[in-house]
């Protein structure tokens, strides 16, 4: 029988979420045979494109890749012939739990965990969304991955359970609140316990809350027994960023409270849930990569690398004024050339590479040399029991990058660390589209974890027609004063309709384009008024002499003479002047 644990289970699953599976047997089938009819039965399978087996790991796991999820499988032998049709593990454990072995236990705890932590919620419906809000926060903030030393999937449901056990009667905003209200400022490693711990006269160890394990940073306690630390693999870096997260998320969710403007809330929510940008944080990063030339390899050597990058930040947290914080998904390289540049035949620069980040903050005054330890792990990591003789370009390779040097692909937006094996779109959007998001009327923003905002671009002003001057304008000097550039009499003078506004307000924002519409339109009455004192002038008879003069909005001066005599002869003399 196959049973799913994990976020599955929970129903709290999301496109980036693995499916964790586990095969319960009887006792005639056991982990030699899991590992190895199995396995070679597995890897057999078309629909299966990548596998690696891990006998030798604390929980020993089959890891693959099936039509493009990744799935981990594990086994669970018990000490029965058959297996019952209705059977349960929270059922009659006193029948089985003291026969099996502690791995096969371990198997079973994702399932028993699960279920038991649903029976103690109060409200199913609100843990489960409330559990989907805290997850999808944890992932755009960079916090969630228990194999990198943060909280993983079963430590966020605790954590979650906790909340909705503490306020049954709570909604699941309100839930938010509490919960980033409350953990901003909790005094780790106070444990979080669910449940009373169980202890039973068996052979499995039981945590003990008077009995820290060294470089404890956080306790959250499974509830079915035996009751274990699932935050066991928290780091003191990973905590800091863990509590800067928290703090963070708690000044937001006071401004939610004293907030009353529904438009000023949504906008309030977006931030509490935004992606944090990581790679603006910091100046000096290192990159570890994991590359090889053959698919299989390649998969076989990140995972290898996701298991001990643990050994690494220890390593780094021991360097004097050094803080790091690492980035707990990987990125697919698509042109590892720009980082390797020459060096192609060294392990870790094969044509498939995954590369994880740590952001390093260097304290002022202080010079730090990271080139040993780096270049101690590389070797530890290559010449370990993983051998690739076919393949020279397969193994592990870090450096030490300024933000500068980053690969281009981890600054693009749509290479986000929710997308970390996709590579760059080759084909041109439709520019035709003028509604859809991929047109050029929107505009979508990426973070940690895929689309967050689609805000519209500004639109092009429509092209306006191209008109041709009179000839009388054509062919003139720029240069030469305003008075040499007035039209002869009798010429046309091709101005758009509208009023004009003064071209240097263009681009510079809606202050500058209203002072000079503003502009423009006193001059405009000023010309008026002054034309019809002309006008009244003129009507009484006798000659006048006009000087009209219209400053900004792109206008000329104009000087223009009436005489009863030949008028066009005096403004042409005064024109050739």
């Amino acid at each position: 029988r196959i049973e799913i644990y994990g976020s599955c289970r929970l129903g709290v699953q999301c496109p980036e979420s693995d499916i964790d599976a586990v095969v319960i047997s009887t006792r005639n089938i056991g982990h030699n045979e899991f590992f190895g009819s199995l396995h070679r039965m597995l890897k057999e399978t078309k629909s299966i494109q990548l596998i690696n087996a891990l006998p030798r790991a604390f929980a020993p796991i089959i890891k693959m890749v099936v039509c493009g999820v990744n799935v981990d499988l594990s086994l669970a032998q018990l000490p029965f012939n058959t297996l019952p049709r209705n059977w349960h593990p929270l059922d009659g454990e006193e029948s089985y739990i003291s026969f099996v072995e502690y791995k096969s236990l371990l198997a079973l705890g994702g399932i028993r965990n699960a279920d038991l932590l649903v029976r103690l919620v109060p409200n199913e419906t609100t843990f489960r969304l409330f559990l989907r809000a805290i997850r999808h926060w944890a992932r755009q903030r960079g916090v969630y991955s228990n194999a990198l030393g943060y909280f993983g999937g079963i430590s966020w449901a605790i954590l979650a359970g906790y909340f909705c056990m503490r306020f049954p009667n709570g909604d699941v905003s309100m839930l938010v609140k509490a919960f980033f209200s409350h953990m901003g400022q909790y005094p780790w490693p106070k444990p979080i316990v669910l449940c009373p711990i169980e202890h039973r006269p068996l052979r499995f160890p039981v945590w003990n809350p008077n009995r820290f394990r060294p470089g404890t940073q956080s306790a959250v306690i499974t509830p079915a027994y035996p009751a274990m630390n699932s935050s066991h693999n928290m780091s003191c870096s990973a905590l800091n960023v863990l509590r800067t997260e928290l703090k963070r998320a708690q000044v937001v969710v006071s401004k939610l409270n004293a907030e009353q403007d529904p438009s000023k809330v949504e906008h309030t929510w977006s931030s509490l849930l935004s992606p944090r940008r990581f790679f603006r944080e910091f100046g000096s990063f290192l990159m570890v990569t994991a590359a090889a030339d053959d698919p299989q390899t390649q998969f076989v050597w990140s995972g290898l690398l996701e298991a001990k990058l643990r050994i690494l930040t220890s390593w780094i947290e021991g360097t004097v004024g050094v803080d790091c914080s690492l980035w707990p998904l990987p990125y697919r390289l698509p042109n590892p050339k720009e980082i390797f540049g020459k060096d192609k035949s060294s392990p870790g620069t094969g044509a498939i590479c995954d590369a994880y980040f740590f952001g390093l903050k260097i304290l002022p005054g202080i010079r730090v040399e990271l080139e040993d330890t780096l270049v101690n792990f590389v070797h530890m990591m290559n010449n370990g029991k993983v051998q690739s003789p076919h393949d020279p370009t397969a193994g592990i390779s870090a450096r030490q990058l300024k933000r500068k040097q980053l690969p281009k692909c981890v600054l693009l937006p749509h290479n986000s660390p929710s997308q970390p094996l996709s590579t760059p779109p080759t084909s041109q959007p439709n520019h035709n589209t003028k509604d859809t998001p991929s047109g050029p009327s929107s505009r979508t923003r990426f973070g940690p974890l895929g689309p967050r905002v689609s805000d519209p671009l500004p639109q092009k002003s429509p092209a306006q027609p191209l008109t041709t001057p009179p000839i009388s304008q054509q062919n003139r000097n720029p240069k030469d004063p305003p008075s040499s550039r007035n039209p002869l009499p009798g010429s046309t003078r091709l101005r758009p309709a509208g009023p004009r506004v003064n071209p240097a307000g263009a681009g510079r924002g809606p202050r500058v384009a209203e002072r000079a519409m503003k502009q423009a339109s006193e001059e405009r009455h000023r010309a008026l008024v002054f034309r019809q004192k002309h006008k009244d002038g003129k009507g009484k008879g006798g000659t006048s002499q006009v000087d009209t003069t219209h400053q900004g909005a792109g206008m000329t001066n104009h000087s223009v003479s009436h005489s009863e005599g030949h008028p066009q002869e005096d403004i042409a003399k005064k024109s050739f002047k």
